[in-house]
Parts: C-alpha cells; structure tokens; sequence
C-alpha cells in the first residue's frame, strides 16, 4: 500500500496528510450531527411513529451511519500509511484509530438502543 506514496516528495505527504485529517473530521462532525439528530428525533418523537416508520428511519440513519465511519476508517488508515511512508517505519494500523472506530460503532449501537427505549416507555 505504501507504494503509492513513495514518490512523493515530503511537502506533499505532509500536505496530503493533512487533506486526510480535515477529512477525518469532516467525517466525524457529520458523524455527530447525525447521531444527536437521531438521538432528539428519538426522545421527542419515537412514541409517536408507527413500526414502519420507525424501522425505516432507523435503517436510513443506520447506512448513513455505516458509510460515515467506512469514510472515517479509510481516511485515518491513509493518515497511518503516510506517516509510515514519512518514517520510513514499517506499516502497522494505529490502534487508536482502531479504538476510535470502534468507539464509532458502539455509539451507533448506543442510539439505537436509546430509540428502542425510548419507543417502549
């Protein structure tokens, strides 16, 4: 993977580098307005919609949910490779990318869990 970045000079690394970290949190920040925005929809509306309609905003919000952190994983695993290629290090996955991306997914399972609870009272 690293391949396609050794010929860049060192300027640019770091310059991509940085595109990918705004990305990261173009990402993240639209990560965040959905989840609150679920999260409020859920607490003001959820006892009011029927079975259908709650099923399918939570399948929309869901593969919103889903492609926002698949952007979120490939952008801080080119952030990875770059710095690999900028150390001369060999590639290994950060693990707090990992763990960041994981933190992702549990509050995406959180919410749903939230709107499940707050259908039921």
């Amino acid at each position: 993977m690293t391949q396609f970045y050794e010929g860049l000079t060192t300027f640019e690394l770091i310059s991509l580098m940085h595109s990918n970290q705004s990305l990261t949190i173009a990402f993240f920040t639209v990560f965040m307005t959905m989840l609150f925005a679920y999260l409020v929809m859920a607490y003001i509306a959820a006892k009011k919609l029927s079975r259908f309609q709650a099923i399918t905003i939570s399948t929309i919000y869901s593969f919103a949910i889903l492609f926002t952190m698949i952007g979120i994983l490939d952008s801080t695993r080119n952030i990875d490779i770059i710095e690999t290629v900028l150390t001369e290090a060999d590639y290994a996955p950060s693990l707090v990318n990992s763990g960041f991306n994981l933190l992702l997914f549990f509050a995406w399972v959180v919410s749903i869990v939230f709107f499940v609870q707050a259908r039921k009272k």
